[in-house]
């Protein structure tokens, strides 16, 4: 049988060769069937940011011509960006907020971004650190890179593909797959006085302290419209239907690390929902995570999917829908002042659910 890790809910069942690892919940994969599951049999695994593969080797990579730097002022020190491909998609402008002048010093850390065949492929210091297939994903793993860049010394677990913000003291994540309204909600947080992490990727370390870099804001057209008391009247050069990119610290405050979440928040928005709070035990918590794009640091084994259970059994998760923007500022502002006044996660989500009434207009 596969190695298992028991979580609240559920387990951690690691795959053979490599594959990652799945999250069940209690009523998958009963202890007498795992024998014969397969990959195909179970949920969509944790993947490693690092997939197994066969990358090119260091010398091949820096064969290749620099068409572009970019030197990147992050909290823990200065990144050198390096392109031996052209720019990708929106790159330029989600790091604005970053790029600074050279000034002769040596680069805390140089990551450079290389062919590999068809796809990409990312290197930190001349070390491989992933593949991807095409200039979106190459851009996630960068911010992913930066995020990971940016954690105290030490392994970091997991990566999120979330929100992370600093609520009356607390720190949030909020997680939901491409185009789920992550940025959206909390860029209305950072304009009514919350602090942000990252609007992207969060990096969780072995510590459980959360660590992420401000990159600019990818507003998309219908959510500037929405945010429009915190961004103002879009640029008369901003092309139409086109997303704006904002730099965070001219809407609020920005911070580079905040302490372990107080709870992730998987985020259901639609037009017409209740809006409500639910809590998930940790598998199902861990399972919604990462449909919304998690992923482990570094290859899967035993002590990683140990350190994986540590952190998830010891953070809440809550499942929120809502309705209107405001509607869900509203709510997360609720969550924590609940928690500010010591109450538990579930009281916090009772009193927040009766927040605001559904249906209420969006500011």
């Amino acid at each position: 049988m596969p190695p298992v890790v028991p979580l609240r809910g559920g387990r951690i069942l690691l795959l053979s060769r490599g594959q990652g690892m799945v999250i069940l919940c209690d009523d998958e994969g009963r202890d007498d069937t795992l024998d014969g599951l397969c990959a195909a049999d179970l949920p969509a695994p944790v993947a490693p940011s690092c997939p197994p593969s066969w990358p090119p080797s260091w010398q091949v990579a820096a064969a290749q011509s620099v068409l572009w730097t970019l030197v990147l002022d992050c909290p823990r020190g200065k990144v050198l960006v390096r392109g031996r491909v052209p720019s990708p998609g929106d790159l330029p402008l989600r790091l604005g907020p970053l790029v600074t002048a050279t000034d002769g010093a040596a680069p805390a850390w140089t990551i450079d971004l290389t062919a590999d065949g068809d796809d990409l492929a990312l290197w930190v210091d001349g070390e491989y650190r992933a593949s991807a297939d095409g200039a979106n994903l190459a851009v996630c793993e960068l911010l992913g890179l930066l995020a990971e860049l940016n954690t105290a010394p030490g392994p970091v677990v997991l990566l999120t593909h979330a929100a992370g913000l600093v609520v009356k003291g607390h720190p949030l994540l909020l997680a939901a797959p491409s185009s789920g309204g992550k940025t959206t909600l909390a860029t209305a947080l950072l304009g009514r006085g919350a602090t942000l992490l990252s609007d992207d990727t969060i990096a969780v370390a072995a510590d459980h302290s959360l660590a992420g870099v401000a990159t600019a804001l990818r507003i998309r057209a219908g959510g500037a419209d929405l945010l429009a008391p915190w961004l103002g009247p879009a640029p008369r050069s901003a092309p139409a239907g086109e997303p704006r990119f904002v730099a965070p610290r001219t809407v609020g405050r920005t911070a580079a690390a905040a302490g372990p979440a107080a709870a992730v928040i998987l985020l259901d928005h639609a037009p017409g929902l209740r809006p409500t709070l639910t809590p998930l035990t940790t598998a199902e918590g861990l399972m919604a995570l990462v449909g919304a794009g998690a992923s482990l640091v570094g290859g899967p084994n035993l002590p990683r999917a140990r350190a994986l259970a540590r952190w998830a059994d010891a953070t809440p998760f809550l499942w929120m829908s809502y309705d209107t923007l405001h509607q869900g500022a509203e709510i997360l502002e609720a969550v924590a002042a609940a928690l500010a006044g010591g109450l538990p996660v579930a009281d916090a989500a009772a009193v927040a659910g009766q927040s605001q009434p559904a249906g209420a207009s969006a500011t």
